[in-house]
């Protein structure tokens, strides 16, 4: 029966640095990876559904109800071809949740993903990731 090895070298960081955002997700064999993006950080918020109604003699409608997702597109660069390759894995992965400082999970949703792999030993990757961080608490009438 073959044998395969392979020399891994992990750098292990002490600390984590203070502004980034911690990504984790389910791999193809059950495991979880994750990365931190320390990359520019962009806050975005989309208008979901929202319930108007046109009251009698009113020249402008009146809101019932609107909801806005919240969500972040983050940023990872200067990565190796085998790093950008690891991270691809998110775009497949049933489960994505972001960790916070404090330790507690957020499950989030992966609304886009773009990477462009060079091939080559010296070219450096970059990633952007864009996320929903679901539904924001919202004022209703």
């Amino acid at each position: 029966m073959p044998q395969y090895t392979k020399t891994l070298t992990i750098q292990i960081q002490r600390h984590c640095p203070a502004n980034g955002i911690f990504l984790r997700w389910l791999n193809p064999i059950c495991g979880w990876d994750g990365w931190l993006f320390t990359g520019d950080t962009d806050e975005d918020a989309a208008e979901g559904e929202s319930s108007y109604y046109l009251p009698v003699g009113a020249r402008v409608e009146t809101v019932l109800a609107k909801q806005v997702n919240d969500g972040l597109t983050v940023r990872a660069g200067n990565l190796t071809n085998d790093q950008a390759r690891a991270i691809r894995y998110i775009q497949s992965s049933p489960r994505v949740q972001r960790v916070h400082a404090d330790g507690s999970i957020q499950e989030v949703k992966l609304l886009s993903y773009n990477d462009k792999i060079i091939a080559g030993a010296d070219k450096r990757q970059s990633i952007q990731l864009q996320i929903d961080l679901g539904k924001r608490n919202t004022q209703t009438n």
